[in-house]
């Protein structure tokens, strides 16, 4: 009989492993990794290179608990550096899962990488104002510096690409932000309801997400947009102040990451008191600053060098078409404009108003551009509030056709985005094309919101590359996958089919879809006419499920009024040896 395998692995010092047996090799797996995480737990506490003070659990239990607890939240499973062994048949399957100790450094360098790369992404999100996005970041960060070997010995770099002691700069960082925020109550709207003004260093915050005590208990998740939010209390409410926490744990939200999401659980947190708001509901100190400085942000172009101002009579007739549908949202008499749309945007527009309870904050500062035949109004500050609790801001925009009338409604970019992407210095790229571009992801991510399947459909080409998850590795000598440019491309991408097969289910299965984007990079194909390569770092949150990652867009917008996906790809996190997918990979 021959000898297994996975002996010889148990009699090598060079190895720390875990045998597992059960009727199914997935049984026996299991068993091996447990015994693996165990093994590996004890291999770290012996080397005492794991700080575990801040793990959550009680003060009688083992360190060799809080060990096995930390090393739990790392997906062995997924790591290429653990092998495994198998031996028998059914019903009775062994497994042995092995690594060796010299390799254990790799399990926590790529965890080192991933909070390094949230960094960079909380920087960019921190020079921009978009403070909810950067202490998101910031904090995960420093909840997995948390759970790593020699924590103490990490460094990140901060936007000015100076180099910091992790754990201390991230404190200091997220203490920073936390103390530039004020919030004023702007005006005392209809019954309890309140408008708020966040402001930082003087500055509308361009995003932020935060939770206050209604009178009874403290709201869901609320968003902050361009330093503009709405509160409603219970009625009964009689407190002069108002109890504001600023949101910075993401709990909620790191659903859309398992591995961020496994730490939060295992560590405790990390408390700032900061983070608390006081705002006085009867008081006029603050209110004219934060008044004057939100309008500037409402009236203020957001594409501002190329953006192509809608003419004097243009504007007037679309402003006068505009404010009754202002009033029409706030009264909820929507049926009042009908005769303002045409028939397909009226039923965008009936669809956008009852996706959730959609409200209008503050006094919108609209603004008029010419887009090809169109003329775009920006921007329509909006909430919109769901049934299981969440409250997002979006910046509605509405598009009037060359008759008139407005023939769609979008979830607009923000400013911030919108700025970065028409602002952007793209070889051979018409200001028009980049005012293509912006009017396409924004009916991208207003399709996902409102759950368009029909129009999801037709952005995407019947022979498109739709990929999701993390698809190419350096090529290894396989032959069943692609060979291109040195990588090797799994077999494990989607049909259209497929995909909108998928997605309909999705969206079945979800109240809300908000999509955020951030960080977007546009490069132009030569030869192609226009057709752009699109990179953006997306967070996506539905009511059960959400994901945090990077997507990459191949898109064909040279006819503009149908633009055609040719590619679409996900990732979690960039490559540790090739970084970001893009053009080049297909």
């Amino acid at each position: 009989m021959a000898q297994f395998a996975g002996d010889n692995i148990k009699n090598n010092p060079e190895y720390i492993w875990g045998e597992g047996r059960g009727n199914t090799v997935d049984v026996a797996d299991r068993d091996a990794l447990a015994e693996l995480v165990s093994q590996v737990s004890l291999f770290v506490k012996r080397e005492g290179s794991l700080v575990i003070d801040n793990v959550q659990a009680g003060k009688d239990v083992k360190s060799e608990v809080k060990y096995e607890s930390v090393m739990k939240t790392y997906s062995f499973a997924q790591l290429d550096n653990v092998q495994r062994v198998v031996d028998g048949d059914e019903p009775d399957f062994r497994v042995v899962r092995y690594i060796r100790k010299a390799e254990i450094d790799r399990i926590f360098t790529a965890r080192i990488q991933k909070l390094k790369n949230m960094v960079r992404v909380a920087n960019n999100a921190y020079l921009r104002g978009q403070h909810g996005e950067a202490l998101r970041y910031y904090y995960w960060s420093l909840v997995l510096l948390e759970s790593v070997r020699h924590s103490n010995d990490v460094t990140v770099t901060d936007e000015k690409q100076v180099e910091h002691a992790a754990g201390l700069w991230l404190r200091e960082r997220i203490n920073a932000i936390l103390g530039s925020i004020t919030c004023s109550m702007v005006k005392h709207d209809e019954g309890n309801t309140y408008e708020l003004a966040f402001l930082s260093n003087g500055k509308p915050v361009a995003s932020l997400d935060f939770t206050y005590f209604d009178g009874q208990d403290y709201s869901e998740v609320t968003s902050v947009l361009d330093g503009q939010a709405l509160v409603e209390l219970r009625m009964g409410h009689t407190a002069s102040t108002l109890q504001v926490r600023v949101e910075y744990k993401y709990t909620f939200d790191a659903q859309s990451d398992r591995e961020v999401a496994r730490v939060l659980e295992v560590m405790r947190d990390v408390n700032f008191p900061r983070a608390q708001i006081k705002v006085p509901l009867d008081s006029r100190e603050e209110r004219q600053e934060a008044v004057e400085a939100v309008k500037q942000v409402q009236q203020s172009q957001p594409i501002a060098t190329s953006v192509v101002q809608a003419d004097a009579a243009t504007s007037q007739r679309c402003d006068a078409a505009m404010q009754s549908v202002v009033a029409a949202i706030k009264s909820r008499n929507y049926a009042s404009v009908r005769k303002l749309f045409t028939q397909y945007g009226y039923r965008v527009f009936d669809t956008l108003v009852h996706n959730g309870r959609a409200r209008i904050v503050g006094t919108p500062g609209l603004s008029y551009s010419r887009v090809g035949d169109n003329v775009v109004c920006r921007s329509v500050p909006m909430q919109f509030s769901y049934s299981r609790g969440r409250r997002f801001m979006e910046d509605v925009a509405f598009v009037f056709d060359a008759n008139g009338l407005i023939d769609n409604v979008m979830y607009g970019l923000g400013k911030v985005t919108t700025g970065d992407i028409c602002t952007s210095e793209i070889p051979d790229c018409s200001d028009y094309a980049k005012q293509v571009l912006v009017t396409f992801l924004e009916n991208y991510k207003t399709a996902f919101a409102m759950r368009r399947i029909d129009y999801i459909e037709r952005l995407f080409a019947d022979d498109a590359i739709i990929i999701t998850g993390r698809m190419f590795q350096k090529y290894t000598g396989k032959t069943d996958g692609i060979y291109r440019n040195n990588y090797y491309v799994k077999q494990t991408r989607q049909s259209k089919q497929t995909y909108i097969r998928n997605l309909r289910r999705n969206f079945g299965m979800n109240e809300f879809i908000n999509i955020k984007f951030a960080n977007t990079d546009l490069r132009k194909l030569p030869g192609r006419g226009e057709v752009y390569a699109v990179q953006v770092k997306q967070d996506y949150f539905s009511a059960s499920y959400g994901d945090s990652g990077y997507l990459f867009l191949l898109v064909d917008v040279n006819n503009p009024d149908q633009p055609i996906i040719h590619v679409r790809s996900w990732q979690p996190q960039p490559d540790k040896d090739w970084g970001l997918v893009d053009e080049y990979k297909f």
